[in-house]
């Protein structure tokens, strides 16, 4: 007994020792890192929305050595036009062609453009033991409901997350959050993958179209889902002037096992009080066949309104009609399309969605092919999670209720052909799915007619991507997407031109 208390007392000094022995050397032996990003959309070859936009920025992150397992950090991102947007596009054809999510939206100039902004983002402190962590503070937090697409600022979070990896081949973490900012994609993700009204749907609540905060600052997690407490009159967006009275936070218990070996498995609880609790598993299982390595999948979400939710104003805002608005190239064709609702009949929340998915690396070649199907309401996806297998560049569909997607795909490697770090990569998706309206608009008025009709969306995405191969943190992509979007009746294509290096 005494020598194992000895040995574990050697391992606790021997484990803290690691680190630095005081102060000066805390700060001194701090690690930066960071990366530079340009994000430049080509016009001549894009088409309806977002066809323009130019920006630059990045990250830049500094983390104190530990002292006693004790260490603090902080990091500044910042996004900035390039000079090379085409601002005119801000009113051409009667609707904005500027990409959104690339800038700010905070204090839209007189002249309607997009802001260049900064922020601290990051400002953390940690404590670290062997295997495992606690970080308080503003942090990125990467969970399936939570981790965000990047274009130049991720979804930021501000809360406690404890990390527990002492299990061998699994890793345990539990967090309470109370804030989020969100990134600059956030626009993109509410207005065109979620056509504005299923924006929630997409990776983007209410509060992210809040003038007065936007993309720029720190909001409750309930705020950013369903809006503001006591309302917002500034708010135009549907649903979000009404009261949001669902503010504790969100709690979110996590165990992903198998980060080595052929079988791997996530299971994930997020709880936020009196809004809704959300249930996430997947898991993989590889294999070699022959010439082929092969992984299968599988990923299920449940869903469900709790408390006091459906007789809330966030509850509320869910039972409210929603317009569809079409867009074209004139605005007298801009009209309505169709109302529907977000919730259940009783204003609540109830999703059921499932996946399975297939891929095979042969030689030079990755194959992918997946299906999911939601088959109840709709996901409620407010803070940016992008976890479905079905997802592509501009759709995440397969979040909405009653839909079938599928994607296939396949990523080809030019190493063999002395193209080292060059690689094609193509995927499709297509969704359809059953829309309950409750009013459609014909011959310029409202019908007073509901039913159910079918849109199939469909999106091809083709990019070409190169990495340094003696420097791989330095990377291009170039991309181009066709994307039919039966929702709001429009083509759209876009090219887009992406050049990282990261220190």
């Amino acid at each position: 007994m005494r020598k194992g208390i000895v040995l574990s007392l050697s391992a606790l000094i021997a484990t803290q020792a690691m680190g630095a022995e005081n102060l000066v050397d805390m700060f001194k032996n701090g690690k930066s890192e960071g990366y530079v990003r340009l994000h430049h959309i080509n016009e001549s070859t894009s088409r309806n929305i977002a066809i323009t936009g130019s920006v630059v920025g990045g990250k830049l992150k500094y983390q104190t050595d530990s002292l006693v397992g004790l260490s603090f950090g902080t990091a500044v991102y910042a996004t900035h036009d390039t000079s090379l947007t085409d601002w005119d596009r801000l009113s051409h054809d009667g609707y904005n062609q500027v990409a959104g999510g690339l800038l700010g939206n905070k204090e839209l100039g007189a002249d309607g453009r997009f802001e260049n902004y900064a922020t601290i983002g990051e400002a953390f402190v940690q404590y670290a033991y062997s295997k495992s962590n606690v970080k308080f503070g503003r942090q990125e937090f990467q969970s399936p409901m939570t981790k965000s697409e990047v274009t130049l600022i991720p979804n930021l979070y501000q809360g406690i997350v404890a990390t527990v990896g002492e299990i061998e081949n699994m890793k345990i973490q539990a967090a309470y959050i109370t804030d989020i900012m969100f990134g600059t994609r956030a626009t993109t993700e509410a207005q065109l993958l979620g056509d504005t009204v299923y924006g929630i749907t997409a990776g983007a609540g209410f509060g992210h179209y809040r003038p007065t905060f936007g993309k720029q600052k720190f909001m409750s997690m309930g705020e950013a889902a369903f809006g503001p407490i006591g309302g917002d009159t500034a708010m135009s967006q549907p649903g979000i002037n009404n009261k949001n009275d669902n503010d504790n936070g969100l709690i979110a218990l996590g165990v992903e096992y198998g980060q080595e070996g052929p079988i791997a498995a996530r299971v994930w609880d997020y709880y936020a009080k009196d809004m809704f609790n959300t249930i996430y598993a997947d898991i993989d299982y590889k294999m070699k066949l022959s010439a082929a390595n092969l992984m299968f999948s599988a990923q299920v979400l449940h869903q469900k309104d709790v408390g006091n939710f459906t007789d809330s104003g966030a509850g509320a805002a869910f039972k409210a009609e929603q317009t569809v608005v079409g867009i074209s190239h004139t605005p007298s064709q801009q009209d309505p399309l169709y109302k529907t609702r977000l919730s259940e009949s009783d204003g609540g929340i109830d999703a059921l969605y499932f996946a399975l998915q297939a891929k095979a690396k042969i030689k030079d070649f990755v194959f992918i092919a997946a299906y999911s199907k939601n088959t109840k309401g709709h996901v409620i996806d407010p803070w940016g999670g992008n976890f479905g297998y079905t997802s592509t560049i501009f759709s995440r569909n397969e979040n909405r209720a009653d839909t079938d997607a599928y994607k296939l795909g396949f990523n080809y490697d030019f190493k063999n052909l002395g193209l080292e770090g060059l690689q094609f990569i193509y995927n499709y998706g297509s969704y359809k799915s059953d829309v309950e309206a409750t009013n459609y608009f014909v011959n310029n008025a409202w019908t007073g007619m509901s039913g159910t009709h079918t849109e199939n969306s469909d999106e091809h995405d083709f990019h070409l991507f190169y990495q340094v191969p003696s420097y791989k943190k330095m990377w291009v992509r170039l991309f181009h997407v066709e994307r039919k979007n039966d929702t709001r009746k429009y083509n759209q294509a876009h090219t887009r031109l992406v050049a990282n290096v990261a220190f």
